[in-house]
């Protein structure tokens, strides 16, 4: 079994990051892992303990600022040898962009070598369509996360 810690912000601030929380959660559990979940205002070095960590990446200006900024407080390559996955909950194709952009380095400067991965989710574009019906999946969702964290830690 292994030790699965999420390192997120200080809150959720809608429905569908504390879903992907949720889901993440019962995934890990399925696999026969433990999840922990440590904010980034309560910080401890047991994050540096777990077998993977899992970055959940705001994109409100706020949250994001803050994690952006907890995570520059790190010792260089502090994550270096761990296997470490970002993630981005929500956003469009530009705040992925931009995100990338700014991110990247400073992932890089930790030792993270996992890029930057959206969550999936609808993406309104146009604001004078109707808005969809839900269309999240759980099947999807176990499928990406899947694809883009190992089966075995």
């Amino acid at each position: 079994m292994a030790h699965i810690t999420l390192l997120a912000g200080d809150q959720f601030l809608n429905k569908k990051d504390k879903l992907f929380l949720t889901q993440l959660e019962s995934w890990v559990v399925e696999q026969g892992h433990k999840l922990s979940e440590v904010r980034i205002s309560s910080f401890s070095q047991d994050l540096f303990k777990a077998d993977m960590i899992i970055l959940a990446i705001p994109v409100e200006q706020h949250s994001y600022q803050a994690f952006k900024d907890f995570m520059q407080s790190l010792p260089a390559n502090s994550l270096q040898d761990k296997n470490v996955y970002p993630f981005i909950l929500g956003g469009t194709p530009a705040h992925l962009s931009i995100m990338e952009l700014y991110l990247n380095p400073l992932l890089n400067r930790l030792g993270v070598t996992e890029p930057l991965k959206p969550v999936p989710q609808h993406i309104q574009t146009c604001k004078h369509k109707p808005k969809p019906k839900n269309t999240f999946s759980i099947e999807r969702f176990y499928q990406f996360l899947q694809l883009n964290i190992p089966q075995s830690v």
